[in-house]
């Protein structure tokens, strides 16, 4: 799945929990603790949970791992979901359990019961980020995955802490489709047209034509390509910004950082570009349209 699930935020109703479809999920503490949602379900399921939490496999669970009860007696869920988290985790523990908590959710909807839980927010982002699967282009179906309700104590505040964790959440399975997607798919136009379609979000993208990449005067064609784009790109004021993106552990050696040969290669000759540019001084004379004397003009491809 290409797009996050939809998450929602709702004040707890515990009457609410023995009708609850799909997945049931709550947490209980390491220690054994219930809040009210937990003690309402094992009383539902007649001591199930209290059992589980006396038993070694839930002793063996580590904070943030989930154990599920198959279809739980008492309750309209196909599954009973128990999260073992403490009631303020550090972030890093509750986006762990959001992602278990996906896991063990699969394709069914699921509610949840996060009550006065500190850190729902990364758990949401957990479970949102572990939803993805690249399926675009395979031959079977693509079976969207059910969403997913939360009750909490306080649900406006808890979405509002959310709300900007889950939009990184979509930022975070588009850079990973445009990784993904295969180079015969995901040509420059293909590529230059989804970064624009942002527009409708409200970021403001400029995708520049071959005229104006012409117009930059590139002319490297090895390792200080990167650096001279950088360098003309600001002195034609043009926007830049660093962004973080995901890439796979290379396999092999690299034929450049791999050798000292080849790192002493591209570091002289990325310090060299460095040098040329500083001692040229202004490289486009007219504010960034190629007037300048600056050599030959080879288009960025």
């Amino acid at each position: 799945m290409t797009t996050p699930i939809a998450i929602s935020f709702v004040e707890t109703d515990l009457d609410a929990l023995a009708a609850a479809t799909g997945k049931l999920a709550l947490i209980v503490t390491p220690d054994g603790k219930l809040d009210p949602a937990a003690r309402r379900v094992n009383r539902l399921a007649k001591g199930a949970v209290a059992r589980l939490i006396e038993s070694d496999r839930w002793g063996k669970a580590e904070a943030g791992d989930c154990v599920t009860l198959a279809f739980p007696a008492g309750l309209a869920a196909e599954a009973l979901i128990v999260v073992k988290l403490a009631r303020r985790p550090e972030p890093a523990t509750a986006r762990k359990a959001g992602g278990a908590l996906a896991k063990a959710k699969g394709e069914a909807e699921l509610t949840l019961t996060a009550g006065a839980l500190t850190r729902t927010a990364d758990l949401a982002l957990g479970l949102a980020l572990r939803g993805y699967d690249f399926s675009d282009h395979k031959t079977d179906e693509d079976k969207p995955l059910g969403d997913a309700v939360i009750m909490a104590s306080k649900p406006d505040e808890v979405a509002a802490a959310a709300a900007p964790l889950l939009a990184a959440a979509e930022g975070v399975f588009l850079t990973r489709t445009l990784v993904n997607e295969p180079s015969n798919i995901l040509t420059t136009e293909e590529f230059a047209a989804r970064l624009a379609a942002m527009r409708d979000l409200g970021l403001e993208v400029e995708v520049l034509d071959e005229a104006e990449l012409e117009a930059l005067g590139m002319r490297d064609e090895t390792f200080g390509w990167t650096v001279e784009m950088q360098v003309r790109a600001a002195r034609a004021g043009l926007r830049c910004a660093e962004v973080p993106v995901a890439y796979r552990k290379r396999v092999g050696k690299s034929k450049i950082t791999g050798t000292v040969n080849g790192t002493v290669r591209a570091g002289a000759k990325i310090l060299w570009t460095v040098g040329a540019h500083a001692l040229r001084g202004p490289l486009l004379g007219d504010g960034g349209r190629g007037t300048g004397d600056d050599g030959p003009r080879t288009p960025v491809r």
